[in-house]
């Protein structure tokens, strides 16, 4: 039974120091009726419960409420401790509002679905990203880029740059390509070749016009 306890909490600890958790507890009181104080005093007796509304984000059609057990403490003992000193925790994540690229009412669409900070766009799985609908993926990859470290995003922005960098030569070139064609005039011949250097035995003048023979000979028929 000792060990069964030990494996229980050390399960519980796990979860309360994972912080890819994707579930927000809400801790809250209310009351609950004693039904058997109250038939004895003939008045209605109450008790004060400790209650957790547990948000996962995408998901709002069942939103489950449980009273406060120890399980819920130790899987959210930051958010617990808070609620006992009567204050709140401050909402996890980056949120929403910080980035940009989401307008006034894709702001509002996602925290109708319960989705608050861009962490909580950015771990997505697929069926939330069928609910926020067209464009969520390009949206969580968009987010995926923004969140990552300063110093990972510099390098990426520097490859890209290089890249584009060698696009644009290579457009350049092709550019000047151009220019150069529509310079020559009309029914030009193209370029000759370079002739060869003439030899040691024959005169310069005597081997240019045997090249120049040689290069506009046409081909003989087979």
């Amino acid at each position: 039974m000792a060990d069964v306890a030990m494996s229980e909490i050390e399960h519980w600890n796990r979860i309360a120091q994972d912080t890819s958790d994707p579930c927000r507890p809400r801790f809250y009181w209310d009351k609950r009726l004693l039904k058997l104080e109250s038939e004895r005093r003939g008045t209605p007796v109450y008790k004060d419960v400790e209650m957790v509304e547990i948000v996962t984000p995408g998901q709002t059609k069942s939103i489950p409420v449980h009273e406060v057990r120890d399980e819920h403490r130790r899987r959210w003992p930051q958010q617990y401790a808070a609620f006992k000193r009567g204050t709140e925790m401050p909402a996890r994540g980056t949120p929403l509002e910080t980035w940009s690229y989401l307008r006034p009412a894709q702001v509002a669409m996602l925290k109708a679905l319960n989705i608050m900070c861009l962490e909580e766009i950015r771990d997505a799985s697929d069926s939330v990203l069928e609910k926020i609908g067209m464009g969520a993926r390009e949206m969580q990859k968009l987010v995926t880029a923004y969140l990552k470290p300063a110093p990972e995003r510099e390098q990426e922005l520097r490859g890209e740059l290089q890249q584009a960098k060698l696009t644009i030569e290579g457009l350049q070139s092709q550019i000047d390509q151009l220019k150069a064609q529509l310079r020559k005039p009309e029914g030009a011949e193209p370029d000759e070749p370079a002739l060869r250097p003439p030899t040691d035995r024959e005169p310069a003048s005597r081997a240019q016009a045997k090249e120049r023979q040689t290069l506009r000979m046409p081909p003989k028929a087979s």
